[in-house]
Formats: C-alpha cells, structure tokens, sequence
C-alpha cells in the first residue's frame, strides 16, 4: 500500500516514515502545502494522512481542494488540535477519519485499512442509467462524465427516479423521502408557533388591559419625563428595537431564501438534462408524454405549495421539427422560442420567463421557468411578516412594561448584578447607568472584569498551546517505540533509538522552556540587583562555546571592561540563553555570531547578530508570536525561543527590536535597556 504522509513535523513524520515502511508500506513524505500534488487520483496513492498545521497553508486547503475536484482517494486527518470545530471541520470537509496525537501506531495502521476497505467497497455501487451515472453512497451523479451539483433534496429525487427507469412514481412517496416539505415549510411552522405564543401571552396579559391604559395615558400627559434618562425608556426603546430589527432580519431571510429559489431556476438546464435521458430511452409519444405530465405536476404542485412562486414552469415535450407534442400546462401548448443547450429568456403570455431546450433523443425537452420582480417579492415577504408581528408587538410590550415599572430600579439593579454573579463567571456587567452617582462604580468593575478576562484568557491559550505542541513530540515517541519494539533488524533498532534520543531530548527542552514561560508570566516582579552585566555574558558564552565549535561557528563578544546595572537577573540571562540558542541553530556551518554590549544615553543595549539567512519583513512581524516558527523551517523546535525573549524583556522594563545582522546579512536582535539606579 502507498500512503502519501503530509506532516511539518521533522522527528514525528521520520518516526512514522519508519513505522508505515516497517509494516509493508511503500510511503511519500511531503513537509509543506505547496509541496502537494495537485491531484492525487493517479491510481498510485491509496490512502493520506495529513497534518492540518502546515506551512504555507492548513491541511484544510488541501482537504477542500481535493475533494472539490471530485477525489475519493481515503484520506485520514492526524493533528494535534482536539477541538470539536476541528473535528466536525474535516469530517464535513471530506475526510474519512480524524484521529488526535498522540496515538498508538497500531491504531493508525487499523484505521488506514479500515478507510481503504470502505472506499473499495463503496466504489463498486455505481448505477448506470445511459450517459447517467448515479453513485448513491457516494452522493455523486455525472452526466456524460460531468459531475452534476444537485442539491441533496434534488439527488434524492435522482436517486428514486433512477431506482426504477421508466416508471412514474407518485408524487406523496418521493416528497417524502426527498426532505419535504423542505426547509421553507419548517421555517413557516416555527414562525406559527411564534405567534401562538404570542397569543396565549396576550391571554395571560388580560387581567392588566385596565393598569396598561392607566400607564399609557400617564406617558402621554407626562410626556417630558419620558424622554428624561431612564432604565424605562431605553429599555423599551430597545424592545422596539429589536422587533424593528427581526422584521428586517426576517425580510431578509426570507428575501435571501426565495430569491436564491428563484435564482436557482437557472439551474433549469440541469434539471432538464437530468429528465431527459429518462424521455429519450421512450419511442412512444403517449409514454414519453405521461413521463413529462408526472414530472411536471409534481415540480408545479410544490412551487403552489410554497406560496411565493411567480409562477408554474412550462413542460413542453416537441418532435425534431419543433411541434409540440404534451404541454404542461394545457394552456402553454404554443411553441416558444427557445435555444438548444442554453438558457435564455421568453415572453409567454406576457410574462418573462427562463427557457432551455435539451435534446432527448427523438423528442425535445423544453422547460420554462417563470421570472419575477424584486419589488413585488419584497412587498409579499413583507405582508406576510408584518402582519404577525403587528399582532405580537403588543402582547410582548406590554409585560415588559409593566415588569420595567413595577420592578426595576437603577441601584438595585446595579448591586443585584454584582452580588449574584458566580465567582467564576467573568463576562460583562452590561449595566451602564446614567446617574453620575453610579457611573464610576460601573465603569472601575467593568474595568477589573476586562482585566480577569484578559488573564484568565493568556493562561488557558497558554496552557491550550503547551498540551498542542506536547502531542507531536509524544506521537513520535510512540511512533519510535513501536519501531524499536517491533524491528529485528539491528540497524532500523540503532536508528531509531537514537531518533527516540533526540525526541526525548526535544520534549524535555519544551518542557523546560514552558516552565521558564510561566515563570516570566507571573504577574509578580523579582528583587533586582546590582551585576556586572559583562561578566554575566562571558559566563554564558564560555558555556556556548562547545557546542558553536561542534557547529563549526564562530562566537565572539564585543564589549566595555566592565558593565554594572540592576537588572533581573533569570530574565537577563533567559533573552541571552534564547537568542544565542536560536541563532546557532540557524547560523550554518562556517557563519559568525557576535554578541555586542554597549552602553547608551538611555542605557544599555545587548545585541546578539550572526551572518546567517536572515528574515524577511514577514517572519520579523511574526518572530515574537508564540509556537511561530514560520514557513520553510527544517530545524526541529518548539517556536517558543523568541517568545520568551520578548516576555523576559517585557519583564526588564525592556524592549527587543529586529535588526540587520553583520556585513548586511542575517539578523539582529537587540535589546534596549533603560538603566535603573
């Protein structure tokens, strides 16, 4: 089996590499979205497994595209992103799995047969109805080849007619299990329980009617006090409002869903391609005829009970010559003008319509769809919807009214809001008063609310991003593992030992730099003291300095004798750590690294520069960014190296900046410090 592997990840896709060819499998590693065959329906690859994480792109743009250009090679998601909105994402998408990192290797390798079977499986039920194909697992019909976009209402009407070629099946059966009546009926039947709501409020308001005319005439002889700041009036003001905005919303909807109906009518031909092959394979006009009557009243029996159609479409079956043989409706029995294989417009007894003509086989099929205006549509949505909300406006004004003026205080609301609120629950007050008396008291808690939520927002990214970045490396090392376990060849066993190594020793240095992450995170400030900054560089370079010969690089410092300042000193020596560690992993062989200490009249400054590859203005905009690490990397790392350099700086009182490296090449970084007594 040949399994193309999409995964960034150096250490995870090596580890699967290992696993997949140690059980038989022939496998492609691909690193980067741009990287990806266009089409993978060449008959070599069997199944996919592809990360969504990707530099130049997600796995979801690959997903989306294969699919749409019609593959059903198996294709299994494996990331490390356990979210739902993840999961329903590429389900919905197209894949036929999904599995979460970290999992065991013997899952993986059930899975992609178990894809594999089905597909095989599902690929051999294939109809085959003259130059229509219909697929009903699959949910795919093609004409001639071509795919066919059907709707799933109109596929399931395909699917029932090409059940049984020939015959004319009622009405009542196929509506059922096409969806009907469909989404529009549902809408109705909610709009109606609405209003039989509303109604059964207005039964329980009556006992009020008296109180509710007392207050009106009240509001209209003291009409000064209502327009004075109130609870009251902005409340009800607001209750306007919204049902101002639900008409709107609903005339909306229901503009947007019936004109796409109407717009779907272009769509025409292809319902008219899809009946014809059924008429072409008859020769006799009485059964060809009775074919196009059913069809036809059918479609005109749901356009009438929607309501809102312009119109019924015309079915016309003609001979070569042009004479029509059945027409429906009786009425419409005169030829029209109407173009083979194209859609275009008519007038037939007076009102424009969209006409296609199709040939099928000795006959011609002519449908034409009547058109519509916007302004009469909008105004019968708009009758409809009026009309009941006239009705419930009142029934649901009048409780609030009441309720505003018997209940409702100011104060009260205000120390109500916060003394119920769950210790846990941080969202917004939502209570602007207009006293000036309680307008600092709202605003300083809604301030300290937005302060928790930023807080309590940093931490759970943080910790989010920390268990997402765990998964890759834990999913190599079970990859590796089950290699090790599994392999008898002593070679394959040092191999991947030595793998599990270097896994191992990655884990354990994004586990370190997550720990010193949370520690630069909290919020309290460490006693500063005063050091020899100088000092405390030479003491880290003379640890650096094995590891830059086994790299064949070149370290050096530039700087004064001797450099006092209060400083803190982890924060200090995490910007130094970091920047050294991330340039001596991307500095090749042979290249220069020079650390610079400088005193300014602000301060300080510490610059560490190498004559590496650089970056582009791009990747500089993105270099602080947590779990970051750009596209085209080939360097294992966690993408934190950066990050806590910006956070310990933050934490200095300090500011990094991205500079242009030596002899204008590579890059900077330089640390600005303002110095403290």
């Amino acid at each position: 089996m040949h399994i193309l592997l999409i995964e960034d990840d150096l250490d995870l896709g090596a580890a699967w590499l290992a696993a997949l060819k140690l059980h038989g499998h022939t496998c492609e590693w691909l690193r980067r979205t741009g990287d990806a065959p266009i089409c993978i329906d060449d008959g070599l690859i069997d199944c996919v497994l592809l990360d969504l994480n990707l530099p130049g792109g997600t796995g979801f743009d690959l997903l989306v595209r294969w699919r749409r250009a019609g593959s059903a090679v198996p294709l299994i998601v494996v990331t490390a992103r356990p979210g739902l909105e993840d999961r329903l994402a590429g389900l919905d998408g197209g894949a036929d799995d999904f599995l979460v990192k970290p999992f065991a290797t013997e899952e993986l390798l059930s899975r992609i047969h178990a894809v594999v079977r089905r597909s095989a499986r599902q690929a051999s039920e294939q109809w085959a109805l003259g130059a229509l194909t219909v697929e009903p697992r699959g949910r795919v019909a093609r004409l001639a080849g071509e795919t066919l976009d059907l709707s799933p209402r109109e596929f399931q009407l395909l699917v029932e007619l090409a059940r049984d070629p020939g015959a004319v099946v009622a009405e009542e059966p196929v509506g059922s299990k096409a969806g009907a009546p469909g989404r529009r009926s549902q809408f109705r039947r909610h709009r109606d329980a609405r209003v039989q709501s509303a109604q059964e409020d207005r039964h329980r308001a009556h006992p009020h009617r008296a109180r509710c005319r007392l207050l009106a005439g009240a509001l209209i002889l003291d009409w000064r006090r209502l327009w004075q700041p109130s609870l009251m009036r902005r409340s009800l003001a607001a209750l306007l409002a919204a049902f101002v905005f639900v008409l709107l919303a609903l005339l909306v909807h229901d503009y947007l869903e019936v004109k796409n109906d109407f717009d779907q009518n272009l769509a025409i031909k292809v319902r008219a391609e899809a009946l014809a092959p059924i008429i072409a394979r008859l020769t006799d006009p009485h059964e060809a005829g009775l074919v196009v009557v059913s069809v036809a009243e059918m479609f005109n029996t749901r356009r009438r009970a929607a309501g809102q159609q312009p119109g019924l479409v015309v079915h016309q079956l003609r001979l070569a010559s042009g004479e029509v043989v059945v027409a429906v409706p009786a009425s419409s029995d005169q030829a029209f003008h109407a173009e083979t294989g194209r859609v275009t417009t008519a007038d037939i007894n007076g009102q424009s319509n969209w006409v296609v003509q199709v040939p099928a086989g000795k006959w011609l099929l002519v449908l034409a769809d009547p058109a519509t205006g916007e302004w009469p549509l909008l105004a019968s949505l708009a009758s409809d919807i009026v009309d009941k909300l006239l009705l419930a406006f009142p029934l649901v004004l009048l409780p609030v009214w009441l309720a505003l003026r018997s209940g409702i205080r100011p104060l009260r609301q205000l120390a109500k809001a916060v003394s119920a609120r769950n210790p846990n629950d941080l969202s917004p007050l939502g209570v602007q008063p207009p006293q000036k008396e309680l307008k600092p008291l709202a605003t300083a808690f809604e301030q300290l609310l937005a302060q928790l939520r930023q807080q309590v927002l940093l931490e759970r990214s943080f910790v989010q991003d920390a268990a997402h970045e765990m998964r890759t490396p834990m999913a190599a090392i079970a990859a590796q593992a089950h290699v090790l376990a599994r392999t008898s060849d002593p070679s394959a066993r040092l191999l991947a030992a030595a793998a599990l190594e270097q896994v191992l020793q990655r884990a354990a240095h994004l586990n370190q730099q997550l720990l010193e992450l949370a520690v630069l995170d909290d919020g309290s400030l460490p006693p500063r003291h005063r050091q020899d900054v100088v000092t405390l560089v030479q003491q880290c370079l003379a640890t650096a300095i094995p590891h830059a010969l086994k790299l064949g690089l070149d370290l050096s410092l530039d700087a004064p004798e001797q450099l006092e300042q209060s400083l803190d000193l982890s924060a200090f020596q995490s910007v130094l750590n970091n920047l050294l560690d991330n340039a001596m992993r991307y500095v090749p062989r042979g290249g220069r690294i020079n650390v610079i200490l400088a005193t300014a009249p602000f301060g300080w400054a510490l610059t560490v520069a190498d004559d590496g590859f650089g970056m582009t203005s791009e990747q500089r905009a993105r270099a602080f960014d947590r779990f970051w690490r750009g596209d085209g990397v080939d360097k294992p790392g966690s993408g934190l190296g950066l990050s806590i350099v910006h956070r310990a700086a933050q934490r200095m009182g300090a500011e990094v900046r991205i500079d242009d490296g030596l002899d204008g090449r590579g890059v900077a970084f330089v640390l600005t410090v303002h110095s403290r007594p």
